[in-house]
This record gives structure tokens, C-alpha cells and sequence, in this order.
């Protein structure tokens, strides 16, 4: 009647009463699902954000109401197609799209399609415009904990805009760095970017690029707290104890740096200690 995946999603094959069941070693919990015969009247495709300058990330989800009146979320089960591939890529199935890095301003229509149990009449598609804004990028911070050895620990990068906007880049910056792999590495391609792995005590930084003109001027900053100024590029810096006790140490030493050369790295020093 019913099976369900390692991630819990289930998928029904008949009409009735199923109870689903999740285990853990001596633990487990059940519950029941009815399964009734119903379609899909509408999709609400909403992005967020729904405007975004060059090289930034953005999600969408895909809200399915049903003909009973009840509503899912169907992110995983519709396809995705982008009118303009070469600025914005269709979303994947968890419905994770971004600006392309050169992507010039304008607007990109996305859809979102479900292939099967339409009711009848119903289209069973909906679209969403995404604004591709024209902002240059001013400074980057770099955010991360120390990280013990042997462990994995996620870094990441937080984008400044002229227009005074800010933006994860984790997953879209160009390049990470370590400056010392014989202390840590970090992961700079695929869906673990920016993840540091420990792997000797000391310090190191851990440089984000990204390969963005940047406006003029500079400014370091040693309280976290003190406000930025106006000028049209920056930097911040703010230092804490890492304190090895438990193997997991609060925010050491982060810096963000800015390069005369028209890339935008930004550094954070990460201490590896043991763990207890």
C-alpha cells in the first residue's frame, strides 16, 4: 500500500489505512497515513529571495493544494525549468538555483511543473520571476568555529552589497583556501564548500575569494559590535578565545581582508585543538 525511502519520504500505491514506523536502535516510533484519492489543483511556486545581484544563491518551494483542500509541500516531486539558463540554471529537486556570476540585470522566469495526479482542468504548473539586480559586491566576512582535530567543521561566507544587502555565498564563492593544509583543509567545490577539517593543533586562516570587482577603500574593525562606515569597500575583524575543552571551542580569531586586485577574499583563522 505504502513504501517509504531512507529520508522518510513515502510513496502510496492504494487507497486506505498504512502505519509508517521509524527505528533507531531499541527506539521507535509509528504513526498512521491514510491514503484517499485526491489531485492537485494548484502549485504556488515562491522563490526566496525573489531578487538577488549576480552570483548569489536562492531557493524556491513548491506549495501543491489538493482537492480535498489540504496542501503539501512538493519542492521534490515537480520538475523545474529557468526561461534563461545562461543567467539562472533550473532549480534542483531541493530547489536550490543561483544568479550566474556573470549574469547581466534583468529578470528570469522560472516554473515549476508536476508531472502526474493534475486534477482535471487544472494547469498544473506555476511560474516566478526572479530580479537579477545590478550591485557590486563590497566586502566579505568569513564565519567559522575552531574545529578539533580529526572533525569536520562548516565555514561560512556572508556577502556585502553596495545597496547594503547581505547574502550567503557559501555555495557560490569561487574559491577556499587554507593557509596551511598541514593545519586544516577546507573543502573549495561541490555541496560541503567551506568545510573546514582539522588536522593538526595550531592556527590558520581560511580564505574565501570571489572574483567580483570591489569599490575602493578599506577598513578593519577589532570590536565586532562597532558599526561599518560608508566607505564603498571594507573589512571587519573580531577575535575570541578558542577554549579546547570540550573538543569544541567557540569562535576563534575571524578576519576579513580585501585584495587590491579587483578579486574579494575574506579570511577567518581557524584553530584546530584536540578533542577531549
Amino acid at each position: 500500500m505504502a513504501s517509504v525511502t531512507g529520508q522518510g519520504r513515502v510513496y502510496v500505491h492504494a487507497l486506505g489505512f498504512v502505519a509508517i514506523t521509524a527505528e533507531l536502535d531499541a527506539a521507535s516510533g509509528s504513526a498512521e497515513l491514510q491514503v484517499v484519492e485526491r489531485c492537485i489543483a494548484q502549485l504556488d511556486l515562491q522563490a526566496n529571495p525573489g531578487s538577488v545581484p549576480a552570483g548569489v544563491p536562492l531557493w524556491v518551494n513548491v506549495l501543491g493544494t489538493f482537492s480535498d483542500g489540504s496542501t503539501q509541500d512538493l519542492t521534490g516531486d515537480v520538475s523545474f525549468t529557468s526561461g534563461d539558463p545562461s543567467k539562472m540554471p533550473a532549480p534542483n529537486a531541493a530547489g536550490y538555483t543561483f544568479a550566474r556570476q556573470n549574469a547581466a540585470a534583468g529578470q528570469v522566469v522560472l516554473t515549476a511543473l508536476a508531472p502526474s495526479g493534475v486534477c482535471p482542468g487544472a494547469s498544473g504548473l506555476d511560474d516566478v520571476t526572479v530580479t537579477i539586480r545590478n550591485t557590486a559586491l563590497a566586502s566579505i566576512d568569513v564565519i567559522g568555529d575552531s574545529v578539533p582535530v580529526g572533525l569536520e567543521v562548516p565555514f561560512f561566507a556572508v556577502g556585502h552589497y553596495a545597496d547594503g544587502s547581505s547574502y550567503d555565498l557559501t555555495r557560490t564563492i569561487d574559491t577556499w583556501d587554507t593557509g596551511s593544509a598541514a593545519i586544516a583543509t577546507v573543502q573549495s567545490g561541490g555541496a560541503h564548500r567551506g568545510r573546514v577539517t582539522g588536522v593538526a593543533v595550531g592556527t590558520t586562516p581560511i580564505v574565501a575569494t570571489q572574483g567580483l570587482r570591489r569599490g575602493p577603500g578599506e577598513r578593519r574593525l577589532s570590536d565586532p559590535h562597532q558599526p561599518v562606515g560608508a566607505g564603498a569597500g571594507h573589512a571587519r575583524a573580531r577575535t575570541a578565545r578558542a577554549r579546547p575543552r570540550t573538543g569544541l571551542a567557540r569562535a576563534s580569531s575571524i578576519r576579513a581582508a580585501a585584495s587590491p586586485r579587483g578579486s574579494r577574499p575574506s579570511a577567518t583563522t581557524a584553530t584546530a585543538s584536540r578533542a577531549s
